[in-house]
């Protein structure tokens, strides 16, 4: 069975050990099993449409079952029907941390298109760091560029987000595990950067390297490496004292985030290691190779 028929035939939904509860989403909405909730539409379009009602699935996959005392969060996306599975705490928001960069890349670029002007290679290069590298002087400047909560209100309505909220600076937007994914789908369906710059932005994310390239894309074989673009976060907050490692992820099938956040003294490489583990789960659940 190829990955497209093996998601459509599973559907989408969970058992989680993280968040409590049983939930079914998809792209229009989200039920409990008991009682039913509709959230607010979130389908990833430019133009934001009247809600439909929102579906109950069939079947309870993807399982995630970790022990930890983290906070963890996810969401895994059928990018053919729009639908999402995800864990019960998934509309919780945390730091995005570095995996805003994804986002602010293609507002730059969409804008850049959309007044007819093109970037320059220095700035194409800067993207290309902030993207590959992660690199935070680019980061704080293209923030800066857009206006900081210029640029999260535009992400929320082009992206089709229910609510990511700005902070005073990138790494300080909040967003939940459903919207992250829903920004993977947007990057991925071409309406973040436009249909001009969409390509050259995947590929920059399929070419995330060194400390980023870590979670989502290692939990899948070599091979299948290659087609996954990612873009990751990872900071620690005196504020809280602690982690947050994040990640998301999109291919031609299917999109993915997982969030989480932990004691700062349990260190990075923690975070790093359950990021994994949760995607290698989800990947081996939904049969996603």
């Amino acid at each position: 069975m190829n990955r497209r028929k093996a998601m459509l035939a599973t559907g989408a939904g969970l058992v989680t050990a993280a968040g409590g509860g049983l939930w079914f989403a998809d792209a229009r909405g989200t039920h409990s099993v008991a009682p039913a909730i509709v959230f607010p539409s979130a389908a990833p379009t430019s133009e934001q449409p009247s809600p439909e009602p929102a579906q109950v699935l069939a079947k309870p996959v993807p399982v995630v079952n970790i022990e930890t005392k983290a906070w963890f969060s996810w969401a895994l996306m059928d990018r053919s029907s729009g639908e999402i599975a995800s864990s019960g705490n998934s509309q919780e928001l945390s730091y995005t941390a570095s995996m805003m960069k994804a986002w602010m890349a293609a507002d730059v670029l969409r804008r850049a298109s959309e007044s007819g002007k093109k970037p320059t290679s220095a700035r194409l290069a800067g993207l290309s760091t902030m993207i590959r590298d992660s690199d935070n002087e680019q980061g704080s400047a293209t923030f800066r560029e857009l206006g900081r909560s210029a640029t999260v209100t535009r992400m929320n309505s082009i992206c089709g987000l229910t609510g990511a909220q700005a902070g005073d600076g990138y790494a300080r937007t909040k967003m939940s595990a459903q919207d992250a994914c829903r920004l993977a789908h947007a990057i991925g369906r071409g309406v973040a950067a436009g249909p001009e710059w969409t390509p050259w932005l995947l590929d920059e994310m399929r070419q995330v390297r060194g400390y980023g390239d870590f979670g989502i894309r290692k939990a899948f074989p070599a091979q299948a490496r290659p087609a996954i673009a990612i873009k990751n976060g990872w900071e620690e907050w005196d504020n809280t004292n602690q982690w947050t490692v994040n990640c998301l992820a999109v291919t031609e099938l299917w999109a993915m985030s997982v969030l989480t956040a932990y004691p700062r003294n349990l260190g990075l490489d923690d975070g790093m290691r359950l990021t994994e583990q949760i995607a290698a789960q989800l990947m081996t659940s939904a049969h996603l190779v």
